[in-house]
C-alpha cells in the first residue's frame, strides 16, 4: 500500500476517539518513530509503497493506540527538554509543564553557584597594577613567577575561590527527566535520583546512559522516615510527584 492511503487509513481509524487535529498529530509522532516518515516525506513521496514489515508495525500502534494507550507508551518514547527519553508503563510521561520547574531550578543554582564559597585558599598579591594570585600550596596562577621575583607584594589579602559543585536530589525520579535535564544544564552539580520503584529506577538509569549523563540513583522510599539516615544533605531538593488520589492507587 501507498504512503498515503495508509496515512489516510491510520487517521480516520484514530479519529474515532480523538479529534482530527488529535488524530494527525498522533499519526505524525507514530509515522515518523515507527516508519522514519516525516511530514515532508509524507507529502512529496505519497504515492510510495510501504514494506509490510512496516504496515504491520503501524497496525500493531494503532490497535494500541485504539485502547486508549498513550502514545508516548506505544512508542516508548517522550520528548523532555529537547531530550527523547525512554518510557513505559512503570514511570509517568513527561510533562511540558515540568520544563518550567527545571528552569526555575537551573537559574537558582547558578546563582548559588557563583556565590558558592570552597575551602581553597588563595592570596592575592597586589604588584604595580597587576593582581597576582598563590594559593596555599604556593602554586602560581598566570604564569607570572618572574615578574613578582624580588619585588615586595603589598598587602596581601586572603579570600576564597569560588566552587560550581552543588548538591540536588530529585525525589521519585521516575523516568529521571528532572535530575538528568539538571545534570546537562549544571555538569558540575552533583545530583542523586531516588525513586522505590525499581522497575521506574531501570527506566531512570537507561536514560541517563543514553544521554550520556553521570546521575546517581538510589533505590529509597522518601515517605519512611527510617531511611532519611541514608541521605546525606543537600543543597536543592526537587520532587514532581504523580498527582494521583489516594482512591486511585
Amino acid at each position: 500500500m501507498k504512503i498515503e492511503q495508509i496515512y489516510h487509513d491510520f487517521v480516520e481509524q484514530l479519529k474515532k476517539i480523538y479529534n482530527e487535529r488529535e488524530a494527525a498529530n498522533i499519526a505524525e509522532l507514530v509515522f515518523e518513530s515507527v516508519a522514519g516518515i516525516k511530514r515532508l516525506q509524507r507529502l512529496t513521496d505519497k504515492q510510495q509503497q510501504l514494506a509490510n514489515s512496516t504496515i504491520q508495525q503501524l497496525n500493531v500502534a494503532l490497535q494500541k493506540l485504539l485502547k486508549h494507550q498513550p502514545v508516548q507508551y506505544v512508542l516508548s518514547e517522550a520528548w523532555f527538554y529537547k531530550m527523547k527519553l525512554f518510557v513505559n508503563e512503570h514511570v509517568l510521561i513527561p510533562r511540558p509543564e515540568t520544563e518550567e520547574l527545571v528552569e526555575w531550578i537551573v537559574s537558582d543554582a547558578r546563582g548559588t553557584m557563583l556565590n558558592a564559597i570552597s575551602d581553597v585558599r588563595c592570596t592575592m598579591y597586589d604588584v604595580g597594577n597587576k593582581n597576582y594570585e598563590i594559593d596555599d600550596a604556593g602554586s602560581k596562577t598566570d604564569n607570572v613567577l618572574s615578574e613578582i621575583s624580588g619585588v615586595h607584594a603589598q598587602k596581601p589579602n586572603v579570600k576564597y575561590r569560588t566552587t560550581n559543585i552543588i548538591d540536588i536530589i530529585d525525589i521519585g525520579t521516575g523516568s529521571g527527566c528532572i535530575a538528568i535535564a539538571l545534570k546537562k544544564e549544571l555538569p558540575g552539580a552533583n545530583i542523586l535520583g531516588i525513586d522505590v520503584s525499581a522497575e521506574a529506577l531501570s527506566v531512570a538509569k537507561k536514560n541517563a546512559a543514553d544521554q550520556n549523563t553521570n546521575i546517581e540513583l538510589a533505590g529509597i522510599d522518601f515517605l519512611d522516615n527510617n531511611t532519611w539516615h541514608q541521605l546525606p544533605l543537600f543543597d536543592v531538593i526537587v520532587s514532581n510527584p504523580p498527582y494521583i488520589p489516594g482512591t486511585e492507587k
